[in-house]
């Protein structure tokens, strides 16, 4: 069961493009913030010496990434099957939708939606930096989370103060 598993989203296609413009027009986006493989790593071993957990869920948008996890974390690493896009992008089919020529999507909606429902299973989750993903699955479990950013992370618990108690808020507010 993923109840005891720690959660993790690891945004890492789309969003690296989008950086420059963000750091330019998004007066909240901050370059150094931007998640790094090396802060979900150090997240993982930190939470393994302290908790003993071994078992952890990736949903990423990226195979790279999962590969590269599946190979470096020696615990068991749980996701759930995607059929990758090789080139990142699709096209429209249909005359009227002219003006979205490329999606960015490596998988399918329907594939991202179920890694979105079964993070929100995890006891814990660690969340890419700028990306409301992993925080809207920790909203639906009503689980606790972190943002990765940089090489570090941060407790997020925007989740109190949805339950009132503001005296709680660390972070910035969830973004969309």
């Amino acid at each position: 069961p993923l109840e005891d598993a720690v959660g993790l989203h690891i945004r890492w296609t789309d969003n690296l493009a989008e950086y420059d413009s963000w750091e330019s027009h998004v007066r909240c986006f901050c370059r150094r913030d931007v998640s790094r493989l090396e802060g979900f790593e150090r997240f993982l071993r930190e939470t393994i010496q302290a908790t003993g957990d071994r078992r952890v869920f990736l949903a990423t948008d990226n195979p790279s990434i999962e590969s590269t996890l599946a190979r470096s974390f020696g615990g068991e690493l749980v996701t759930f099957p995607k059929t990758y896009r090789r080139d990142h992008t699709w096209k429209f089919s249909v005359r009227l939708l002219g003006r979205y020529k490329q999606m960015r999507r490596t998988t399918s909606v329907r594939e991202a939606l179920i890694d979105l429902l079964l993070l929100s299973r995890c006891r814990l989750i660690a969340g890419t930096y700028f990306s409301s993903f992993g925080e809207l699955a920790s909203l639906l479990g009503t689980h606790e989370m972190v943002t990765i950013k940089g090489e570090g992370y941060e407790a997020r618990s925007f989740i109190k103060v949805l339950a009132g108690n503001p005296a709680q808020e660390t972070g910035e507010s969830p973004s969309l």
